[in-house]
């Protein structure tokens, strides 16, 4: 192929690639369809847009599929947008529920970091996030000190989520328990609340025994 005919066909390429940027910055979702169910790999470069377009809520559905599409070949870029504050709460949110199709060292890193962002929908999300990633994944490590620590935080914090100390708990120790206890934990049968809290004075720090009966008091429905 001669030098003219090859930079022809670059220069087509990027065209391409120009359009799919112009078609997802347009934030129409029948537009951003197309570009994604066109059956052609999407470039790198669509990466920050989509990102952007988390923020939309007109256009978010359409943005996540497209970045769940190519999050296991870009992970860095979305853990990049994760970490930086300067990004809104909604796209740090809507970035850890695409993560979830991630399964790398570094994302769960990402995630344990971005679990002490200072809103709590990210925080949440972030470990609903590692949690579906250990499920999937067992293979997975998720550094339990961190965890405790995190959990450790969110009852300092006044647990404004009572879920999210217990997702967090379950990364920890056995998730079936876990779960077990805390469904018990909201219901009316007092026996069943005392066999979980029975069961979670075994399995947590002694540290944390009392101020963790006291997060599950609030989940009485008498309350």
């Amino acid at each position: 192929m001669s030098p003219s005919r090859s930079k022809k066909a670059d220069l087509r390429g990027a065209d391409a690639d120009l359009l799919k940027i112009v078609a997802v910055q347009s934030g129409d979702p029948r537009r951003i369809r197309r570009v994604l169910d066109s059956g052609e790999p999407l470039p790198p470069s669509l990466v920050p847009h989509l990102i952007a377009l988390l923020g939309a809520d007109r256009a978010a559905l359409e943005a996540m599929r497209g970045l769940r599409a190519i999050a296991s070949q870009r992970p860095g870029a979305l853990i990049d947008a994760l970490l930086d504050v300067r990004q809104s709460r909604v796209i740090r949110r809507r970035l850890a529920r695409v993560m979830s199709d991630c399964r790398t060292p570094d994302v769960v890193e990402a995630l344990l970091q971005a679990g002490d962002d200072d809103h709590i929908s990210v925080r949440v999300q972030c470990a609903r996030t590692l949690f579906l990633l250990r499920r999937r994944h067992p293979e997975l490590q998720v550094d339990g000190e961190r965890v405790m620590t995190a959990v450790r935080k969110e009852i300092g914090r006044g647990a404004q989520d009572i879920g999210l100390v217990f997702t967090l708990l379950a990364l920890v120790f056995p998730a079936g328990p876990i779960r077990v206890a805390y469904r018990s934990l909201r219901g009316s049968n007092a026996r069943a609340r005392g066999f979980a809290m029975e069961y979670l004075n075994g399995v947590v720090p002694p540290d944390l025994r009392d101020k963790l009966a006291a997060v599950a008091e609030r989940l009485s429905p008498k309350r």
